[in-house]
């Protein structure tokens, strides 16, 4: 029993770990301006689809 306690509380901490390492706060300045760039890029490229989708809806079946 003592074994699965300990790999437990192993687990929990190392579970905490991960969780504050995911924070923005452990990240620096030029990490954070890394992930911003990228996700307003993702971001900018859904809409160009989204928008390219209803483009190529309206050329089928115009309104």
């Amino acid at each position: 029993m003592p074994v699965d306690q300990a790999d437990q509380a192993e687990q929990a901490k190392r579970s905490e770990d991960d969780s504050q390492s995911c924070s923005p706060r452990h990240l620096t300045p030029e990490q954070r301006y890394r992930v911003h760039r990228t996700v307003v890029a993702f971001i900018g490229d859904l809409r160009t689809d989204i928008r390219g989708v209803f483009t190529d809806l309206e050329r089928k079946w115009p309104t």
